[in-house]
């Protein structure tokens, strides 16, 4: 707790708390959205496989097999939320997370159906809720999440070419595991970046670096639609956690991550601070009040 011991201290924690107050209101005003465009981290974890979507949301007459073991996979993830400065107006809303496939011209261990997921949706449409902020003053760690679903079958817009790892069934060309995410979530929060510093250009604060660490998951639902083989149609949950662990990194060939947002959450001093300074301001305000009447 901070205590008051002058009026000298007094008038300077209250003017402290209005420039904070301020620097906040500006910040707002200036918002852009919020961006994380990383190759850096990898995923592992399950798929449960159902037949029917009442069976899935009941936990009940999974097929036989489940869970299926999801390997190390490389992740790629794209997202914006509602800034265009950083990609352009088409991709000011994009959504995308994906097996990072395309690494050394496609022969990569991310290029084989098992364990595979992929979700591009370039205009939005299929969030539900995304934001991004500091977590810390140092703007060295950023969180991420991000949610949605209802997707439209296909590849060919607006639909957001889905695709999930047919667990349990043979595996075949790329649309055997061609579907739709009837629901995901993602959030995560990577540690260890550079300190992020102002971008004029798109109104964040923004950090061009690979994280050290990171926690977070990708879970959801998704149904499997494939036309070539309705073998491997069904019901599909998956439990993914976010891991650090990139072939693609540790090769070369992830591109350089990055991550911005206008948003930053203050540390614990500091809202002490701003919370004694806005009582300073407050209890000077009665005392006026009293004198007066």
């Amino acid at each position: 707790m901070v205590h008051f011991i002058s009026k000298r201290f007094r008038g300077l924690t209250s003017g402290l708390a209005c420039l904070a107050l301020l620097a906040v209101t500006a910040s707002t005003a200036n918002a852009q959205g919020a961006y994380v465009s990383t190759e850096r981290f990898g995923y592992t974890g399950t798929i449960e496989r159902y037949n029917s979507l009442s069976d899935l949301q009941a936990g009940i007459n999974a097929v036989s097999g489940s869970p299926f073991s999801v390997p190390a996979r490389d992740l790629s993830l794209y997202m914006v939320d509602g800034n265009a400065a950083f990609d352009g107006a088409a991709n000011a809303n994009a959504s995308m997370f994906l097996s990072f496939w395309y690494a050394n011209g496609g022969d990569s261990p991310s290029n084989q159906n098992t364990g595979f997921v992929q979700m591009y949706d370039t205009e939005g449409g299929s969030v539900t809720s995304m934001s991004g902020s500091w977590a810390n003053t140092s703007k060295t760690i950023f969180q991420w999440a991000v949610s949605g679903g209802n997707m439209a079958y296909g590849c060919t817009p607006p639909a957001d070419c889905g695709r999930l790892w047919n667990a349990g069934s043979s595996l075949g060309s790329a649309e055997t595991t061609a579907g739709s995410f009837y629901s995901y979530f993602l959030d995560f929060t990577a540690t260890g970046l550079a300190a992020a510093t102002w971008n004029p250009t798109t109104g964040v604060y923004e950090s061009i670096s690979d994280p050290t660490g990171v926690t977070g998951s990708l879970t959801g639902i998704f149904q499997n639609q494939s036309i070539k083989d309705p073998s491997s149609n069904g019901w599909y949950k998956y439990d993914l956690a976010l891991t650090m662990d990139s072939w693609a990194y540790d090769n070369g060939y992830a591109a350089p991550s990055a991550f911005g947002s206008a948003h930053v959450t203050p540390e614990p001093a500091s809202m002490i601070l701003l919370g004694s300074g806005l009582a300073g301001v407050v209890g000077a305000r009665r005392r006026r009040r009293k004198q007066s009447s």
